[in-house]
């Protein structure tokens, strides 16, 4: 009996493959003026809530479209927001 080994199908870690999160495009966003600077708010239509994000919490749910990964995001985010950890 002779074995073959078939090759190994490619497993990306986590980090790599795409965030399987989509923006929702019946979420509302505005921007409001809290303690003289202004902010991004998004409305929840269907819970009727409202959050009030920090600007790079507002690019990371821009960059929400299925396809890129984590570290695509998160190199994004570092190279528009340099002083963000």
């Amino acid at each position: 009996m002779q074995l073959t080994q078939s090759r190994p199908s490619p497993i990306l870690p986590s980090a790599q493959r795409p965030v399987p999160m989509r923006r929702r495009h019946d979420v509302v966003v505005a921007e409001i003026r809290y303690r003289g600077v202004l902010c991004p708010v998004l409305k929840d239509p269907c819970g009727i809530k409202y959050f009030r994000l920090q600007p790079e919490q507002f690019h990371v749910f821009e960059m929400l479209d299925g396809r890129r990964s984590l570290e695509e995001i998160r190199d994004e985010v570092q190279l528009r927001f340099p002083t963000t950890q």
